[in-house]
């Protein structure tokens, strides 16, 4: 690809991704009439316009939507050789950018930090958290380098690449000397007839477990405790007798120490998958985040 082709991309996914030209080359630190420049250059190699203009800004013309994808991959690529060079030359301080959606196991999560760090001479980890969609949008606009979240499915999964790393699912849990936590198989009837302490209507878990009873003809009576704060549910059921269901995750920690034990019960259910996603190959700081994150999770 002719460099002047993958300078307008880049131009090109700058004033696409800001909607306007006045911002884009402040963002690039350029005049507005080398953007524009740019732009038309790019246009007339592709022999088709990217933008619409008009008095309020720019919009994108359908070659320019089908296109954004494309120039994102180049981004993505450009970046990617970028920070390879860097690792390569072990020279100075690299700052690896990682998007977290905290669904991963946080004991597990911490040792492969810290294991990253240790294999890597110089290198920073910036962790940025949010949910789902906020940061799989920081990914695709190149804010950061590799986010570690669910993995994507069907079209959604376009233009990127994933590693799966775990599973997570969800489980009811008591303590140890609960009751049920000797049983080897435990019944609905027999969660039935146990005390619950449950998220309210705005906790998908809570959610549910109670679908999961009325698919089965049966309505969870009300929980002696209803608290929304997987923290404070998790340490009531730690100290008492009840019973509560929690994502794998959230209750890795006390699964490890024998504070909780997670009750036997067959429950069919969508499992989903944890892994890291990217939009280029690997460089070596994030090939080795996703070599520590195996191990720890092993």
């Amino acid at each position: 690809m002719h460099s002047s082709t993958v300078n307008g991309l880049l131009t090109f996914l700058e004033v696409a991704e800001l909607g306007s030209i006045n911002r884009a080359a402040a963002q690039l630190n350029l005049s507005q009439s080398s953007v524009t420049r740019a732009i038309k250059l790019l246009e007339a190699r592709l022999g088709a316009e990217v933008f619409v203009r008009s008095a309020k800004g720019v919009e994108l013309t359908p070659f320019g939507a089908n296109l954004l994808g494309n120039a994102r991959a180049v981004r993505a690529e450009v970046q990617r050789t970028e920070l390879t060079i860097l690792d390569l030359r072990q020279a100075g301080e690299r700052e690896l950018h990682i998007g977290v959606v905290m669904v991963h196991p946080l004991m597990p999560f911490c040792r492969a930090l810290m294991a990253t760090l240790a294999s890597r001479a110089g290198l920073r980890l910036k962790l940025t958290f949010g949910m789902p969609d906020e940061i799989i949008a920081m990914l695709r606009e190149g804010k950061v380098e590799i986010a570690l979240s669910y993995l994507l499915e069907g079209a959604a999964a376009g233009g990127v690449r994933q590693d799966f790393l775990v599973v997570d699912d969800i489980g009811f849990y008591c303590a140890p000397d609960h009751p049920l936590a000797a049983r080897k198989l435990v019944s609905l009837d027999d969660l039935l007839l146990a005390d619950w302490t449950l998220g309210g209507s705005d906790c998908a878990v809570g959610n549910r477990v109670r679908e999961h009873f009325s698919a089965q003809g049966l309505t969870l009576v009300k929980p002696c405790i209803e608290v929304e704060l997987t923290p404070l549910r998790r340490t009531l059921v730690v100290h008492s007798h009840l019973v509560s269901a929690f994502l794998l995750h959230h209750v890795e920690t006390e699964l490890r120490s024998g504070a909780l034990v997670r009750i036997r019960y067959d429950w069919p259910q969508e499992r989903r998958a944890l892994g890291a996603i990217r939009l280029g190959r690997h460089t070596p700081a994030t090939s080795a985040l996703v070599h520590a994150l195996r191990e720890a999770y092993a």
